[in-house]
């Protein structure tokens, strides 16, 4: 009975420690068990999170091992995430405070566990259990944040070579720096910082030179990560076609809206470029943002896309900015070179990169100049047994998107005998209405024996482009038939005769 009794006792003794005695202290990044503390554990740089500090907050999915230290904590039996879906914790080992001590951790106890988030699509709030005690936590997303359009998506200009470009670049390069530096300088800040889009460099070591040279610290792990090198230089379609007349600037800032123009003639040299992508550049939560980001942040970035009508679909890929830091990354907007070298009419995407914050939506517009051109071209339809009635012949043309003012169509009619016109104007330019998804132009004919039931050809064509290029223009082939002999009816019937009242007498 004594037996029964003292253990009892002991079980309660055992309960009262670990609800009413432990005290949580500050939760680290877990240590082998076998290394020891250079110093007291509070002062170690493996502090992620301290009593006061209110909500642990975790970055990421996977499994990290952590290390919460506490008086009286390593007596808890078990800890565990009951209230977020897909996140776990599991005990491992627990570690008096006679161990810690002879670690040089601090004469204090420590239970060591394993954290098993998996993916949220949105902030989360739950609780860490351990023992008795709880703790409330946070699992937060990793989003894109910071969504921009990247500096190599805007031209340098025709004539401006490699060395020009990098004598351009040192001002701002210098200035990005300075900016850096008090961001790593700051307590309140993320201690790294990132300087993209430079061509000052051409490696790593180059790169640290250079910073070093501008009063800035480099290691390749923190601080400065340099993106672009002069082997990158018109790495994308505008830095490589801006010398062959592909355009673009930023034409609004909410969204941020990037307008890229195509130029007319899409061989030769610039057909390499379009082989080449338009880059959004953004960066995943900022570390500062949180308490423990895990080591694993294997989230794919995908791209939300909403286009206008005939617009080709964009393809799409998440890639870390450079091997050093994977939190910098770039999306690779792309479409094929078949597409972009035949690509008329002005067509609006409406980006969002997902998962991300509310900062990530922008614009993208792609046009040709000219930004219009012909779908199809139809030749008049006559009544067999009646032939052509008048002498007009008028040609429908679909444009490939509905008119705007002040568009202008050449047309020209090819294949009318040697030395005579079949038509009273066969080529010229019409300029029809806005909003038009159908227009016509409509020729005289001259009714000369030789053009009756003759093939020929009527082409139309985007103002000031080559009647050969079929990327602006259409052709129809089509022959005139004879007038017809039947008078047609006058255009004004003639008003009926009706009699006037007539009474019957009964």
């Amino acid at each position: 009975m004594k037996r029964s009794l003292f253990a009892l006792f002991t079980l309660g003794l055992l309960a009262i420690s670990t609800s009413a005695f432990a005290a949580a202290e500050d939760l680290h990044q877990a240590r082998d068990g076998d290394t020891n503390c250079s110093a007291p554990h509070e002062k170690q740089t493996h502090i992620i999170w301290k009593a006061g500090q209110g909500t642990i907050r975790l970055l990421g999915k996977g499994t990290e091992r952590l290390e919460m230290y506490g008086h009286g904590i390593d007596l808890s039996p078990s800890v565990s995430i009951p209230d977020i879906p897909g996140a776990s914790a599991t005990k491992i080992e627990s570690r008096n405070g006679a161990v810690n001590g002879a670690r040089g951790c601090g004469n204090i106890g420590s239970i060591v566990f394993d954290v098993t988030m998996g993916s949220v699509s949105s902030a989360r709030n739950g609780t860490l259990k351990i023992g008795s005690e709880t703790f409330p936590i946070r699992a937060i997303p990793v989003l894109a944040t910071e969504v921009e359009w990247d500096e190599n998506d805007f031209g340098n200009g025709a004539s401006m070579t490699l060395a020009e470009k990098q004598a351009n670049d040192a001002r701002v390069l210098q200035a990005a720096v300075n900016r850096c530096q008090q961001r790593i300088n700051s307590p309140d800040l993320d201690n790294s910082c990132a300087i993209v889009g430079f061509f000052l460099t051409t490696t790593r070591d180059q790169a640290c030179a250079q910073f070093r040279a501008m009063g800035a610290s480099c290691d390749f792990e923190h601080s400065f990560q340099a993106r672009e090198t002069g082997a990158d230089f018109r790495g994308t379609l505008v830095n490589c076609g801006d010398e062959h007349g592909v355009k673009s600037e930023l034409t609004a800032s909410d969204p941020p809206t990037l307008t890229v123009t195509l130029p007319v003639i899409r061989d030769g040299a610039i057909f390499t470029c379009l082989t080449k992508p338009l880059i959004l550049s953004y960066r995943r939560n900022a570390p500062s943002d949180v308490d423990l980001k895990f080591s694993n942040l294997s989230v794919t970035h995908t791209l939300s896309q909403t286009p206008s009508a005939g617009a080709p679909r964009l393809g799409f890929s998440d890639a870390a900015r450079n091997s050093l830091n994977a939190d910098f990354r770039e999306g690779s907007l792309t479409l094929s070179q078949a597409t972009w070298h035949d690509l008329v009419g002005v067509y609006t995407y409406d980006l969002d990169v997902s998962p991300a914050s509310e900062t990530s939506k922008v614009r993208l517009v792609i046009q040709s100049a000219p930004g219009f051109g012909v779908q199809a071209a139809a030749a008049p339809v006559f009544n067999p047994n009646l032939g052509r009635m008048n002498s007009t012949y008028a040609f429908g043309i679909t444009p490939i998107q509905p008119t705007k003012a002040g568009q202008t169509f050449d047309y020209q009619v090819t294949g009318q005998p040697a030395g005579v016109s079949c038509f009273t104007q066969s080529s010229g330019s019409v300029t029809p209405g806005a909003n038009l998804a159908v227009f016509k132009i409509s020729l005289t004919v001259n009714e000369v024996a030789g053009c009756i039931n003759r093939q020929m050809t009527m082409t139309v064509t985007a103002g000031g482009t080559s009647m050969t290029d079929d990327r602006f223009g259409e052709r129809i082939t089509f022959t005139i038939p004879s007038k017809s002999t039947i008078n047609p009816p006058p255009e004004t019937a003639p008003s009926p005769v009706i009699p006037g009242t007539v009474r019957i007498n009964p």
